[in-house]
Order: structure tokens, then sequence, then C-alpha cells
């Protein structure tokens, strides 16, 4: 007879009662202790309570595809300017540090050459992002790159004293009043608002009297100027321009062209 047999046809065995009788009787040929032991270890193992199963993770959302952005070209901050650039660039950022507004030609008459010369190498300076054009034609001026337009207006020295024409100028006198200034320290621009006069005509002036330094290529400028390389030896002269005849301040007989007809010379060549 069958174990999973019962006397009592009545007798219904639940389920936990028919797996235990399952099991036993597959251990049986090993024994009966055997198989009851066994049976048990295997009904334990069979109705251990399962391991709780982690849900699966949420799907992540799909990576959204942005078009790269536009790649800048950067400026070089350390071009290798030609000399003539290099001093170019001193001498403008000398002219900004004194408060005066640089332009084509406060940078020619500093330099001592031509106007036309001395804006392509403005134009030179800011394209290799050295300077910064600021206004229109008519009234461009040049800052150093993220100078406000507004802070270099007014940094920008107000328009010498009107003249009286019809007074003649005691040129003994200017020139006792440009040695004063110059020996109180005051700068190019200053000299040329309280006289009266453009910066170049206070060049003339303190080169006649022999008090100018000289530059790299030979124009005057003030002799504590960090652009002189040299002092003059003796007072300059009054020429008259062999190209166009008009009258200038001449440093020697070597120099017998203005700065006009000069650096017209220069932008042929």
């Amino acid at each position: 007879m069958s174990i999973l047999k019962t006397d009592d046809p009545m007798r219904v065995l639940t389920t936990d009662e028919q797996l235990k009788l399952i099991l036993v009787e597959a251990y049986l040929p090993h024994g009966a202790e055997v198989a009851v032991e066994r049976a048990r270890a295997a009904f334990t193992f069979i109705r251990a309570p399962a391991a709780p199963v982690d849900p699966p993770p949420e799907p992540k959302p799909a990576p959204v595809e942005t078009a790269p952005e536009p790649k800048s070209i950067p400026v070089p901050s350390s071009w290798t300017l030609p000399p003539e650039l290099v001093t170019a660039l001193g001498t403008a950022r000398a002219l900004l540090d004194e408060g005066v507004c640089l332009t084509g030609r406060t940078l020619a008459e500093a330099l001592g050459c031509s106007q036309p010369t001395a804006s392509k190498r403005l134009w030179a300076l800011v394209a290799a992002g050295r300077l910064a054009a600021v206004g229109q034609a008519a009234r461009r001026q040049y800052v150093l790159p993220g100078q406000d337009a507004a802070v270099a207006h007014d940094q920008a020295p107000s328009d010498p004293a009107p003249r009286d024409e019809g007074v003649p100028r005691d040129e003994a006198e200017e020139a006792r009043q440009v040695r004063a200034l110059m020996d109180q320290g005051h700068t190019l621009s200053e000299m040329a608002q309280h006289l009266g006069r453009s910066r170049g005509e206070i060049i003339d002036i303190i080169a006649l009297q022999g008090w100018a330094g000289l530059t790299a290529n030979g124009a005057f400028c003030l002799p504590d100027s960090s652009f002189a390389v040299a002092r003059q030896e003796r007072p300059a002269t009054r020429r008259n321009c062999m190209t166009c005849g008009t009258s200038f301040v001449s440093a020697g007989p070597h120099h017998r062209m203005c700065t006009k007809c000069r650096g017209q010379t220069e932008d042929a060549a």
C-alpha cells in the first residue's frame, strides 16, 4: 500500500501533508529514519520564504542631443609685433596714461611721422588685439581693450585755449613759460593746454631752445620721455621744406623735409 493512501477514505490531506508524504516516499530507499530527516530538511527548504526581489530599475530617459556650440577663434595675446608697431604701441600707451585722446594725429605728432602712417599702425594694433577703436571715422579714437568709451572720452583733454590771432606772440616769453612748466613736471598735453598751443608747437619751442630729447627715429620729444634715446646736442633751426616750401623746425642740415612730406615719402616707399 502506498503511504499516500489512508484508511479513512473521507480524510483529505492538505497540500503540505501531501508534500511531506511525497518527500518521505522519495527518501524511503535510504531507510525510514534517514527518509524522515531528509524529507523534513527538503520540506523546510521548499517552504522557506523567498528572498525579496529588487524591482527592476526604471529606464533612464534617452539623452537629448544638443547642437554643438560654435567654436570661437581666440585672438593670440602675444603676437610677435614688428619693431615699428612695438614703438607705436608703447607711445600709444604712454599717451593714454597722460590722458591724451589717442588718434592718428596725436600718435603722428608723438612719433614724428605722417598721420596716414600713424593711422595704419593704429589699425594694425587693433587687428592684433592690442588696441580698440571707438567712435565714427570723423571722431575715432583708440583705447586699450576693455576700456569704456565714456571713460576714454572723459580722460581726453579739452581743446586748447583759443588764440588771439591779432596779438603777436612773444617767443622768448613762451620759451620761458615752457621751461617753467617743464621744470614743474607738466606733460606735453598740459603745456599745450596752458599756452593754447598744439603739442607739435610745444615740441618745436623746446627743440628751438635745445631742450628736447630725440626718439629712435630722430623725432623730437620731451627730454624725460620714456621714448627719448638721446639728448639734443644743439638747438634746432627753422628751414623751408625742400618739397613743399613750408617752414618747419629742422634737427640739422640732414633734416630738410617737413614731417608731412617725409611721411608721404615713407608711405610711397
